[in-house]
């Protein structure tokens, strides 16, 4: 039996993981894909890397606009 095309490029969602939709040019695409297999990796496996580098670089920024968010919301019930 054949695998669905989407079978075979996608990887299998897991408990607790979300899904991210996004639109590139094909050529970007492409020569994206061509990087990482010379990697040695996924373009999956590069995203999650690249979002996780972001977020750990900016904590301080984003506790920030959590605390600031917090505040908002207690003062609206208040």
């Amino acid at each position: 039996m054949r695998k669905s095309m989407t079978a075979i490029t996608m990887p299998e969602r897991r408990p607790g993981q979300e899904t991210i939709t996004l639109y590139l040019p094909a050529e970007l695409k492409d020569s994206f894909k061509r990087l990482c297999l010379l990697r040695g990796t996924t373009m999956t496996e590069e995203i999650s890397a690249f979002i996780e580098d972001s977020v750990k670089e900016n904590e301080e920024v984003l506790k920030l606009v959590e605390d600031k968010l917090k505040l908002k919301n207690k003062k609206r019930a208040d």
